[in-house]
């Protein structure tokens, strides 16, 4: 603990300042002039001196000069608190002499708290002499000592001439007014009892505290009880009011002598009363406090109806505290706002930065908005209704909007004025966005429906025309009708395509999920897509160590991370970097509530970024639908977002798209996580010979034109075809002797259904091997877009190999 050593000749100076250092957890010693304070000092030094400048026997200059040239105690701080030397000068010379600091009496109790704070942690490097400060020699600081004392002298002797003038004037007064006192402190005593208050007054020279009899009464005492010293009075006042009582009555001055306190005190009956206490202290010439006078009165019942007061906002405080709403009050006579801390979190300003009126708050209105805001409020001045509420955007602090909702409602005063208006604000911002997000994936949605169905009747013509278009290809030596057929081929084959993507984006698509490692595949694409991307387009890959297993269909995923790619290259014309990020993450329950259709869990995220030109704003919200683009005229179907998104939708994961216009674009799938082992995928070659066989096929297809294809495809491979247009004619085929070794059914029938046939021809023929075809997979064989285990699906449209391989394979495969 610090210990401080004190130096003044007056009382209540060493008493005031002894009481704050104190309270502050200082150890404080005194000294009522230099030679006393030196010898202390020598004796036991202290951390930190705080010394007047005009005492007898050894003034502060003298005390200052010794301390400096002390090899022990030249270190130790050395704070000047005068009343009398307050000239720059004086101060100057102070400093000269070694100072620290030069503190002004009376100065704020805070600044010598800190001052003291200050001096004490401050990393010393003074001189040990005198002569060392600024170049001054001991003669020089002497003849300026001497000039400052003669003036303070001459100064001194004028005053007191004055003061004595003064005086003799005063008492040829006083005697004049001592017959008129009498009469008026009996009126005082008489005032006092009424107003339930008492006088005091206090002689500071001679220590001497007198009170009135109503204040006795006030203090529980009677006048014979009180000892008439300021001790005495200190001791009734409860501990912890002591150093504020202390420091109101000492933080005077001659251009400021009213001061008034409030503290406790504990009566004789044990009772605890608060008392309000208001004075003025007498100065005389040179600022020192003579006399204080002062009146004291009861004020318990008033503090208790402040405390409830204080309760009640506290409560209220609270209360908008904890809402997530910005609870507001606005007085419109002087157009006064109040706002609540929760005005933070929605507009991102403390309820303090906000401009508190009317105006200012209008401004960050959303302009297209600000008509109907202010008709509200305007029919309730009016006096039409007393509740208003309005839907608003609201500028915040970094200049985005805010969705919110605002309701207020009307104070009266007693001729039917609006006089208050107090109200509370919600952010809807997240529930705006997640309604947006359900609208535009019931959009979407919708448009899968209508994709869907189309889809699966142009599958059927396009199976048909696939089909028998390959034919002539194979039939016709003519090259130039070759050529034209050639072409039919390949309008067909985009029309699938077309097809393909749709069913993908209507997430009716049939997937093949295994366990795939990302982070594999996409180190297996990387050289294709170099070749693909050119030389223009720089590939940086960043995958996270470890595999990065998910529950895909890998030919779909492979398909989207292309058209990705692809896209992103047609974003940087003139080059640039694409990047693919792999890795590991978590979408916990506070993302899934800001996206409606995330469920929280376990993901394997695959990024795609670019550094292209970006996407504007406001296009944004459609890069997902189908047929939407944004590349020129000729150059994209719109499909290709349209396809991953709806791909990864219907995998169970996730879609994000972040882009801002000459920066570049960054999606981000988020593919549902699986533990296991991954299986890799065998390669197929497409250039293998068709191969047919000799056994017999029960072909039940109701399209007229797809059987046909179908069971002349299916002849000419060597195979023995029945035919059925149904589901109940295939059975009846199967109820006969005829032998069928290969079912091969359309799913989509009028009455009975594909998968219904297949469970009664099993019923009838046990073991019988099964294939199924469709152009529509929403359907019984296919669960959540998957098909179940053991099935075989041939997607339509469908090629001569793809009808081969599939009818072969059905037929070989030992476990059906």
């Amino acid at each position: 603990m610090k210990r401080l050593l004190l130096v003044d000749d007056m009382d209540s100076n060493l008493y005031y300042l002894q009481a704050l250092l104190a309270a502050h957890g200082y150890t404080v010693d005194t000294a009522r002039h230099g030679a006393e304070a030196l010898g202390k000092a020598r004796q036991s030094p202290p951390d930190l001196v705080i010394s007047d400048l005009l005492m007898p026997v050894m003034d502060g200059y003298t005390l200052l000069r010794h301390w400096r040239t002390d090899d022990a105690l030249g270190p130790i701080p050395f704070i000047v608190y005068t009343a009398t030397y307050t000239e720059e000068a004086d101060e100057k010379l102070a400093f000269d002499f070694g100072a620290d600091a030069f503190l002004r009496k009376p100065a704020e109790p805070e600044e010598i708290v800190a001052c003291v704070r200050e001096q004490l942690d401050r990393l010393r490097h003074r001189p040990t002499s005198v002569e060392a400060n600024e170049g001054s020699t001991e003669s020089e600081l002497l003849r300026l000592y001497s000039e400052r004392l003669i003036s303070k002298l001459e100064k001194r002797s004028l005053e007191l001439q004055a003061v004595n003038q003064d005086l003799q004037r005063e008492l040829a007064e006083r005697r004049r007014s001592e017959a008129m006192l009498h009469s008026q402190t009996v009126l005082l005593d008489t005032a006092q009892r009424i107003g339930r208050m008492g006088s005091w007054s206090f002689e500071v020279a001679s220590n001497r505290l007198t009170w009135s009899d109503a204040t006795c009464a006030l203090f529980g005492l009677s006048p014979s009880e009180f000892g008439g010293t300021f001790d005495d009075f200190t001791r009734l006042v409860v501990p912890e009011d002591r150093v504020q009582l202390l420091v109101a009555q000492q933080f005077v001055a001659p251009s400021n002598p009213l001061f008034e306190a409030e503290y406790r005190i504990r009566r004789a009956d044990g009772a605890v009363r608060w008392m309000y206490e208001r004075g003025s202290v007498e100065f005389d010439a040179e600022a020192n406090s003579l006399r204080r006078l002062g009146m004291v009165m009861d004020i318990t019942e008033r503090r208790a109806a402040e405390a409830a007061l204080r309760e009640s906002e506290e409560r209220f405080r609270l209360l908008a505290r904890a809402t997530s709403d910005a609870i507001w009050d606005w007085t419109p006579a002087d157009d006064r706002l109040w706002l609540s801390e929760g005005v933070e979190a929605i507009t991102g300003f403390r309820a303090d930065e906000l401009v508190p009126d009317r105006a200012a708050w209008l401004q960050r209105v959303h302009p297209d908005d600000l008509a109907t805001l202010n008709a509200e409020m305007t029919r309730v001045l009016a006096g039409e209704r007393d509740e208003w509420s309005a839907a608003y955007r609201f500028r915040r602090r970094d200049d985005s909007y805010a969705r919110v909702v605002d309701r207020g409602r009307a104070i009266h005063d007693a001729s039917g004025t609006v006089v208050r208006m107090v109200g509370g604000m919600s952010d809807v911002s997240e529930r705006f966005e997640l309604e947006e997000q359900l609208r535009q994936s019931q959009r979407l949605d919708t448009l899968g429906q209508l994709t869907g169905g189309v889809a699966h009747d142009f599958n059927n013509l396009l199976t048909v025309i696939l089909g028998n278009a390959e034919l002539l290809v194979e039939m016709l030596d003519d090259t130039a009708k070759r050529s034209l057929v050639e072409m039919i081929v390949s309008a067909a084959q985009s029309g699938a395509e077309l097809t393909h993507r749709l069913l993908a984006f209507a997430r009716k698509q049939t997937l093949d999920p295994r366990v795939i490692d990302v982070h594999a595949l996409v180190r297996d694409m990387h050289a294709l897509l170099s070749r693909l991307l050119g030389e223009q387009i720089r590939i940086e890959l960043r995958l996270a160590s470890g595999p990065g297993l998910a529950f895909i269909d890998a030919p779909q995923l492979e398909a989207a991370l292309l058209n990705l790619c692809i896209n992103a290259r047609d974003a940087m014309p003139e080059g640039g970097t694409l990047i693919m990020e792999a890795s590991n993450v978590t979408l916990d329950a506070d993302y899934a509530a800001q996206h409606a259709d995330v469920e929280a869990g376990n993901y394997v995220m695959l990024a795609v970024s670019d550094t292209g030109i970006g996407i504007p704003r406001e296009l944004l919200p459609r890069v997902f639908e189908p047929f939407f683009t944004t590349k020129e005229k000729g150059k994209g179907t719109g499909l290709g977002l349209a396809m991953v998104y709806g791909f990864i939708k219907q995998s169970g994961g996730h879609v994000s798209l972040y882009s801002e216009e000459s920066v570049g674009t960054t999606v981000k799938l988020y593919l549902p996580a699986t533990i296991g082992n991954a299986v890799v995928m065998p390669v197929t070659d497409l250039q293998q010979p068709l191969t047919g066989g000799a056994e017999h096929v029960l072909l039940v297809e109701d399209d007229e034109l797809v059987r046909s294809f179908a069971s002349g495809q299916m002849l000419a491979l060597g195979y023995r075809v029945l035919q059925a247009d149904s589901g109940e004619a295939a059975l009846a085929v199967l109820r006969g002797d005829q032998p069928v070794d290969l079912l091969f059914t359309d799913v989509v029938m009028p009455g009975m259904s594909g998968s219904q046939l297949v469970e009664q021809a099993r019923q009838l023929r046990p073991g019988l091997r099964v294939l199924y075809t469709s152009g529509y997979t929403r359907d019984a064989i296919v669960h959540g877009g998957r098909l179940g285990p053991g099935v075989r699906l041939l997607s339509k449209p469908y090629r001569r190999a793809d009808l081969a391989r599939q009818v072969r394979e059905a037929l070989d495969d030992a476990g059906a």
